[in-house]
């Protein structure tokens, strides 16, 4: 059994940078859980294989420019999570005792995005053309 994650990101540059078009707050967490098991097969042959399961969670928020004088930017936030599964297999092949030769195989572990506003477009005025 391995419990881990393999990645994760967390940013935090605040309201008055001169980036914050693009980002002010943000996340990207993941957590996997992979059971697994190993059979001998003979003295010189092993097989083994696992499933794969990853949580991911993303958060972002940005500055949205009102373009009005004496206006404070907006604010847009949104987020998403998204559970994706996967497997793996394993040889493992003891040519000696001193000599093991091994190959892996782990398949993509897919991802959905299904990216949603947690909160509309805030303290935006929207002028008509």
């Amino acid at each position: 059994m391995t419990v881990g994650s393999y990645f994760g990101l967390g940013l935090n540059y605040g309201d008055h940078w001169s980036g914050r078009y693009y980002v002010q707050d943000g996340q990207f967490l993941t957590a996997g859980i992979n059971p697994s098991i190993g059979y001998r097969v003979t003295d010189w042959l092993s097989l083994g294989g696992g499933v794969s399961m990853e949580v991911a969670k993303l958060y972002n928020k940005v500055a949205v420019n009102t373009l009005l004088p004496g206006r404070s930017d907006g604010s847009l936030e949104y987020e998403d999570a998204d559970l994706g599964y996967g497997y793996n297999l394993g040889i493992l092949v003891e040519l000696s005792k001193k000599t093991r030769f091994g190959l892996t195989y782990a398949r993509k572990l897919i991802l959905n995005s299904k990216t949603s506003l947690i909160s509309t477009v805030k303290d935006v005025c929207l002028t008509p053309y």
